[in-house]
């Protein structure tokens, strides 16, 4: 049956007639699957808008999550029982004192209608603002949730365990807008599959998929291998009751398997726009580039359907009929013929981990106020901003705001006190630029500065690298790590950090100290940047003036000689202003041009008139300038030539004055500044100040803030731990108290005093730090062009500004999630313009999203110290058009004996073999690469020789061990797990000694290192 078209008016007609006919609340959800039934396709999203705008105008009403139809102002009011009130103990008075404020008879019920009603109430405009940002939110849980579930897959031998065939006859199959369910007996044939299920509620997803995909792979001299996976699934619930599994679909709608998708037609896009065509997936109207763009909250297609197209499109892999109504559950027997079998099953399938408490902050955030949005970060980059003037680029003297805690250049400088001052700042740069450097510099300052920052990376590296460099001089880290790769047990949260405050006193002389030198600082920095800023301007005003000189030199060369002396000496005296004029009707009368008639002879007198007084003032003043133009009262006697090179002469005479005249301020300026000499000199004394006492002021910055200052209340924290208690419980059931928020943004402030810079992986922020609006001053995340959007939003939430560090020529943001899912989801919270595709999921990286907005302009750190010449000089050219400049001292580069510096090429011609699931490899490279390491590691006694072959010449040489014994490090990189494993096995296999070998790491970057 063709979809029906309806107009707004019908919508929100029918809309309201099932609110009227119910005799109980709705949900919206409820409405939604009421208006499919009367064919009336509309997604859930503007389901939800209509609503609200009902509610303004009184037509509906709001309570407790669902809507109800509204009162008619003359409507007789019916008497209304009023709820009867529970009354609860009151609390003992212990814990009144320790949770002052906090109403303990608050029902949850009353908490949800009053978060509800804060958020109706806000303006429109301000919701207006934020109205996308709420849509991309949804869409980002929804990219989160189908990436978890996108693994539908097992091995043939992990029957019973990954998953179970389904036997079933008749209308069995899920329908839309019908609840599924299905038991299956409990016995002991099911002991492994239900133990993989316990694991579903957090690692693993549970889908029911039909029909089944068989594949069997059979390799001379290797083990077979076959696997199956669904090719359409939906995702199921499961529950286990009354000795039997019980699966269950709310709403049951079918999905594509796009990994079979991909495998079935060899990524032929137009087939397969035929085939998700006919499927429903997508209109045919769909151009190529759009293949993927399903419209389904309008369609949903039916599995009986989708099953009959892929009869049609695929006969010849259907190993099996396809009848939905009569399917088996005897298992596939292997070897067998690879195809599609008429099989249903409930299968296990992964999905990614920690996400969990993502999930959960992100419903949150989506549903927060607007007034907690507007704390936050992000509203730099999220907020419709369209009516704002837009922000102008800011320019900060880095030397009044940057105490250098490590060396640094100027950019770096430049970028660290951008991330210290800026709203949102972004800074690039290759590796060995300096990016944590700048990262760590601008931590410490802010510290210092009394600033809190939260420092987040997607991975440990980065966060490594960064914690290394903030130490005082005893070795203390200034900045609490929450969580480490290589202590998985270490947990730091909010909790020990106000249990540590509770544990030690406060030390006040240090307190005061530390305020003395904090101003020490502010009056150093303060002075250094004055005179910064008056280097700057000597530094402006002399390029000015350069570039006016160079015009004037220029000018003065075809200009008589005394002439330029003279009005290099008194421009004043020059008639600038009723030359000007004159040239400008020279200008004309040389366009119209001559012809000697009388009525134009008579036009030239009216202007010579008209010009009398100018030319008067100018011949009187033009008198005493040496070689000056002869200006006649009446230019009707000249010819046209003379007019045109008395016009040239006096258009260079009076550019020669505007251009002085320009440097005459210029010049008087500089005369005001003292001596670049003198400023420069001042400069380094602030500098050589702020170096003698920064570390000094770091170590006792770290002392002040040790245990509870005398100002703070041991029971505003102990009720602080409650309140972190009570928004982690708020999550679980996804509402907050307005009570608890309140306590969280008073007393907050006070732990973050005590410790007020965090390092936290992306994905572990929720489980160790509250979720508080805007509660740091700054957000930095490091390695940005690896993280997703999705992550970092909840990081976003808990900052004012951000700064992003990341190299969108490295490694970028990579999902498991294809670009067909991610264009589904994005259309179906109706993000479907082309400038929805920078918030895109899979398409862009979170420095990618930030960098490209309007108000950011990237910092570039150009200096890399790290690379040789050679080797950056390639990078150089391909990714960073030119920008770089090696700053790397060569002299302390370790180059192992008979090579040089540089990159070095061996063509390896060598056969390819799978490694199974895990990659490829080649023996020959392996073998290459293992004898390159074993020129450059393998020892032997000094009185014996060795020999070793030269890379450029070919030549074989002796050497002797104190001339080649590297004392470096080796890097073997490689994209194959495979690759890597056999070179691992090899290397040890080899006469390398053990010793040299230090450490294996496997990963996309698998890298070998050994001394």
């Amino acid at each position: 049956m063709p979809l029906q078209t309806h107009t707004s008016d019908s919508f929100e007609t029918a809309l309201l007639n099932i609110v009227s006919s119910s005799v109980s609340s709705l949900s919206a959800r409820d409405i939604a699957c009421r208006l499919r039934a009367r064919h009336v396709p509309v997604p859930d999203y503007k389901i939800t808008k209509c609503l609200r705008g009902m509610l303004g105008t009184g037509q509906v009403q709001y309570q407790r999550g669902k809507w109800t139809q509204g009162q008619k102002e003359n409507a007789e009011s019916s008497p209304i029982i009023p709820p009867k009130s529970i009354a609860l103990p009151p609390p003992a008075p212990e814990l009144e004192s320790i949770l002052k404020g906090i109403k303990l008879d608050r029902r949850i019920d009353e908490a949800i209608e009053d978060t509800q009603q804060a958020v109706e109430q806000v303006s429109a405009k301000e919701e207006g603002r934020w109205g996308k940002f709420r849509r991309l939110v949804s869409y980002y849980r929804k990219c989160i949730k189908n990436e978890e579930g996108a693994e539908a897959f097992a091995f043939l031998n992990q029957h019973l365990e990954r998953y179970i065939y389904l036997n079933k006859s008749g209308h069995w199959q899920p329908r839309h807008g019908l609840r599924w369910r299905s038991n299956i007996t409990l016995g002991p044939h099911l002991s492994e599959f239900i133990k993989n299920l316990d694991k579903a509620s957090s690692e693993q997803a549970v889908v029911l998929g039909y029909p089944l995909q068989g594949k069997h792979i059979q390799k001379e001299g290797e083990p077979e291998t076959s696997f199956v996976q669904p090719v359409f699934y939906l995702p199921v619930e499961y529950s286990i009751a009354n000795g039997s599994l019980v699966f269950t679909i709310d709403d049951p709608r079918p999905e594509i398997n796009l990994k079979w998708l991909q495998y079935a037609f060899n990524n032929n896009l137009k087939r397969q726009h035929s085939f998700l065509s006919a499927c429903g997936f997508i209109n045919r109207s769909h151009p190529n580039d759009e293949i993927y763009g399903t419209e389904r909250a309008e369609r949903i297609p039916s599995l009986e359907n989708l099953v009959a197209t892929l009869s049609a499109f695929m006969p010849e892999q259907t190993r099996e009929p396809l009848h939905i109504n009569s399917i088996t559950g005897t298992s596939i027997s292997s070897p067998f013929k690879s195809g599609i079998f008429n099989r249903a099953v409930l299968m296990i399938a992964n999905k990614t981990r920690y996400t969990e408490t993502l999930l959960k902050e992100l419903a949150f955030i989506e549903k927060t106020s607007v007034q907690n949005l507007n704390r936050t970060a992000l509203k730099h980059i999220f907020a419709d901003n369209t009516n704002e003037q837009a922000s102008t680029k800011e320019f900060y003297i880095h030397e009044g705001i940057i105490a250098e805690t490590m060396q640094m250049n100027a950019e770096q400088r430049r970028a660290a006190a951008s991330l210290v001052n800026s709203n949102v700042t972004v800074v690039t740069g290759p590796p060995g630029t300096g990016k944590s450097q700048v990262v760590s510099c601008a931590i410490a300052n802010a510290r210092l500065k009394n600033k809190t920052v939260l420092f987040a990376s997607r991975n440990h590296k980065a966060i490594d690298a960064v914690y290394g460099r903030l130490t005082d001089q005893k070795d203390r880290p200034i900045i609490v790590r929450t969580n480490s790769k290589d202590d998985p047990s270490f947990r730091f949260n909010f909790r020990l950090a106000i249990k540590e405050m509770l544990a030690v006193p406060s030390d006040q002389s240090k307190i005061e100290q530390n305020s003395y030198v904090r101003e020490e600082i502010s009056e150093l920095l303060a002075s250094r940047g004055n005179k910064a800023q008056e280097v700057s301007l000597i530094e402006m005003a002399g390029l000015e003036i350069g570039e006016l000189e160079n015009r004037l030199i220029h000018i003065s060369r075809i200009m008589p000689k005394d002439q330029v002396e003279y009005l290099n000496r008194y421009p004043e005296h020059y008639p600038f202003k009723s030359l000007d004029k004159i040239i400008n009707s020279l200008q004309k009368i040389q366009v119209s041009g001559y012809d000697q008639s009388l009525s134009t002879k008579i036009k030239l007198l009216l202007e010579a008139l008209n010009l009398f007084p100018l030319i008067w003032n100018a011949r009187t003043k033009l008198k005493n300038i040496p070689e000056t133009v002869h200006i006649p009262y009446f230019f009707g006697s000249l010819q046209p030539k003379e007019i045109s090179d008395r016009l040239a002469k006096l258009k260079r005479s009076s550019e020669f004055v505007a251009l002085r005249k320009r440097c005459l301020p210029l010049e008087n300026e500089l005369k005001q500044l003292p001596p670049l000499e003198e400023l420069s000199s001042e400069i380094a004394y602030f500098s050589s100040r702020l170096e003698d006492i920064i570390q000094k002021a770091i170590s006792l910055d770290l002392d002040s803030r040790e245990g509870l200052p005398d100002t703070c209340d041991r029971e505003e924290l102990t009720g602080l731990k409650a309140a972190i208690g009570a928004i982690n419980t708020g999550l679980e059931v996804g509402i907050i108290e307005a009570e608890t928020e309140r306590i969280l943004h008073e007393r907050i402030p006070m732990v973050l005093n005590s410790f007020p810079c965090w390092a936290v992986t992306n994905l572990s922020a929720g489980s160790r730090i509250p979720l508080v609006a805007g509660m740091y001053d700054l957000a930095v995340i490091d390695e940005a062009s690896q993280s997703d959007i999705p992550s970092a939003i909840p990081i976003l939430f808990r900052a004012k500004r951000v700064g992003v560090v990341g190299d969108p020529f490295q490694l970028t943001h990579t999902s498991k999630l294809s670009t067909a899912k991610d264009t589904i989801l994005r259309r179906e919270v109706g993000l479907t313009k082309t400038h929805d595709m920078r918030f895109a999921y899979t398409e862009n990286s979170l420095y990618g999203l930030i960098a490209s907005s309007n108000q950011v302009e990237p910092i570039f750190l150009s200096e890399t110290y790290r690379s040789e010449s050679s080797i950056a000089e390639y990078s150089n050219q391909t990714f960073y058009s030119g920008r770089l400049r090696v700053a790397t001292d060569t002299k302390r580069l370790k180059v192992p004996h008979g090579m040089k510096p540089g990159l070095h090429w061996t063509d390896i011609k060598g056969e390819i073999k799978s490694g199974g699931g895990s990659g490829c490899y080649c023996q020959e490279e392996i073998d290459e690469v293992v004898k390159i390491v074993q020129i450059i590691l393998c020892k032997t006694s000094d009185d014996q020789k060795s020999f070793h072959k030269d890379p450029d010449t070919g030549e074989i040489q002796p050497i002797k061990k104190e001339s080649f014994e590297f004392k470096g490090t080796i890097g073997i990189v490689t994209p194959f797990r495979q690759q890597a494993n056999r070179l691992h096995d090899t290397l040890y296999q080899s006469d390398v000694p053990y010793d040299a070998l230090t450490s294996v790491m496997s990963s996309f970057k698998c890298r070998i290192k050994t001394r």
